[in-house]
């Protein structure tokens, strides 16, 4: 794997669907960290950097609609997908409201991610590098 690759950052608790997404962002020549919690995340965020941020929007403990309030409590930027399983009514809203960069419902196609990542990660190439953190590098 190219080590200048982008890191996309994957924030999940189920470990099926984490692990399959991980093998599938892996095979758009991608890197990843894989993180079970928001919590995890956000605690290992000064250690690991990542391009771009994919969290389930329903996970024990934080939800990836609290992942991304902190990451921009945090003022840093990085683009963040919120995925669900549970589309309800107003979740998109809120969570694009609240600065998600997309907004996914599971199951989505192959397409559909490769298409959302690849505008996202060449968009923030286009920018610059950042890490997850907001820190050139």
């Amino acid at each position: 794997m190219d080590d200048a690759a982008p890191i996309v950052a994957i924030v999940e608790d189920d470990n099926a669907v984490r692990r399959a997404l991980g093998r599938l962002i892996k095979s758009f020549g991608y890197r990843t960290l894989e993180f079970d919690s928001g919590e995890k995340f956000l605690a290992e965020q000064s250690s690991n950097s990542g391009d771009c941020v994919i969290a389930d929007y329903h996970m024990y403990g934080m939800t990836g609609l609290d992942v991304l309030l902190e990451i921009k409590r945090r003022d840093v930027s990085p683009p963040v997908i919120i995925m669900t399983g549970f589309d309800e009514p107003g979740k998109r809203d809120r969570c694009m409201g609240a600065g998600a960069t997309a907004y996914l419902v599971k199951p989505f196609e192959r397409d559909v991610i490769a298409e959302t990542l690849r505008a996202i990660l060449d968009q923030k190439h286009l920018a610059g590098p950042r890490s997850v953190l907001g820190r050139k590098g």
